[in-house]
């Protein structure tokens, strides 16, 4: 999704409240420097205030803090932690996947529903956790790993524009078989 139009009800200081209007403005797919956001609210020495009004963004989905990048065009800070911004662990790298634990609390609260929702009505996910559960026999264990997947997924969609497709995978292992039955 491109634009939200849910009504908001957010609190917080006048500061993160004009900081966070200027977050809205940011197009779908465009980025902005701290600097340039704090030059945008009147302040060119808010840097670093702004930086953490972003980091306090409570809706971080609907309001883009994500968008924001340091001057150098490298990435910033994450509320969800740099791993789930930029893939620093799970699947892509060697070691053990796992949540970033220095990240907002708040964000890993908010998949803990989803990711159950998940486990329950999508058979992929009930199969990660199944294989989970039956391996560690932690079952919060099991459903951190579908957060994990969830926000992974999330960052996908959101950086390739692409929309979510239930049926992806299937879809990807008819096209193996196929060219397999072509090349023989």
């Amino acid at each position: 999704r491109q634009k939200f139009t849910v009504p908001l009800d957010i609190h917080g200081t006048k500061f993160q409240m004009k900081v966070w209007q200027q977050l809205i403005q940011i197009p779908y797919g465009a980025t902005i420097s701290y600097q340039r956001l704090a030059e945008n609210i009147g302040d060119t020495k808010a840097v670093r205030a702004v930086g953490k009004a972003n980091g306090s963004n409570p809706v971080s989905i609907i309001i883009p803090c994500h968008r924001v990048i340091n001057s150098n065009g490298k990435l910033g800070g994450y509320s969800g932690g740099l791993d789930v911004k930029e893939k620093q662990s799970g699947t892509s790298v060697k070691g053990k996947p796992c949540i970033s634990k220095k990240g907002n609390k708040n964000l890993r609260k908010a998949m803990h529903l989803p990711a159950l929702s998940a486990i329950r009505n999508d058979e992929r996910f009930k199969a990660i956790f199944a294989r989970i559960v039956s391996k560690h026999g932690i079952k919060m264990k099991a459903a951190v790993a579908v957060q994990r997947k969830l926000l992974e997924m999330v960052y996908t969609i959101y950086k390739t524009g692409v929309a979510y497709d239930k049926d992806y995978l299937k879809k990807q292992n008819e096209n193996i078989e196929d060219e397999k039955i072509a090349t023989l």
